[in-house]
Order: structure tokens, then sequence, then C-alpha cells
């Protein structure tokens, strides 16, 4: 050893988060700067299987195409938008699934589904847009305060 100390960074504050459901628990200013690194591609799959939404449906609301995943896949990390995306559906996601009181399976009927509350269309597809994403949150604000929409 040559007397120099090497300083070991811990992940902390400024590290790459583990995963997305410590991503969604994590402040503000680790979000952005996750999203701005890019997701890896296996936060997409871990939706996947967290949320049992079809991956079609998913990735239409990422507006990224199978071929593009595949080439995301290669590289690890999925771009800037579509980890923004990701982001704010998982957001949404996890919201629906506080409002089933913890029933996955429900919370995902209920996003696939046409809500009359939101023109007949299904809360996955309004997600599409962050005017979409807006509206859904602000549903399922109404529904848990027991605001029939």
């Amino acid at each position: 050893m040559s007397g120099t100390s090497r300083t070991r960074r811990s992940p902390g504050r400024t590290g790459r988060l583990a995963s997305l459901p410590e991503f969604l628990r994590a402040d503000a200013a680790r979000q952005i700067s996750q999203i701005q690194a890019g997701f890896p591609v296996d936060w997409f799959d871990q939706f996947l299987a967290e949320s049992g939404l079809a991956a079609s449906q998913v990735l239409a609301v990422l507006m990224l195409p199978q071929r593009t995943l595949v080439r995301r896949r290669s590289a690890g990390l999925l771009a800037l938008q579509e980890s923004d995306r990701l982001a704010r559906l998982a957001r949404l996601f996890e919201q629906a699934v506080v409002l089933f009181e913890g029933d996955r399976e429900a919370a995902a009927r209920w996003f696939s589904q046409p809500v009359r509350a939101l023109g007949f269309v299904s809360p996955l597809e309004m997600a599409r847009t962050e005017a979409g994403s807006h509206e859904v949150g602000l549903v399922i604000g109404r529904l848990e305060h027991g605001v029939y929409t």
C-alpha cells in the first residue's frame, strides 16, 4: 500500500438507485437525476412484473417501439424521455394501488379499462401525456376522498 487512501463513494444521495420501488421513494432531486441519467432497462421489466400490465400497452404509453427496446436492452439504459414516461406511469400506478388498498390486480384492471371520469378512456391511455397523467391523478384523488366521478 502506498499510503494514499482511496475514498470509496457510498451510494448515498448521489449514487444510482437500485430499483424502481426505491426510485418512487426517493426525493425529487434524486428522481430527476436518475431520470436524466436514464433508467436501467430492467426497471421496465420490474414494472411489468409488479403491475401485471401487458408489455404492449406499456410500450405504447412509453412510445417505445419493440425494436427500440431491443436496442435499449443492448445499451442497458432507457432514454431520458422513456425514463420520464416510465416514472410518470409507475407513480400513477402506485397511486392506483393505494386506491385499491394494495390490490395490484384490481389496480391493473382499473388502469386498463375505460373510466367515465376520463371521458371513457383508460387511465393507461391517458398516461401517454403529462396533461392526461395529471387528470388520472385528479380522478384517483377524488375517488380516494369518496367523490363519485
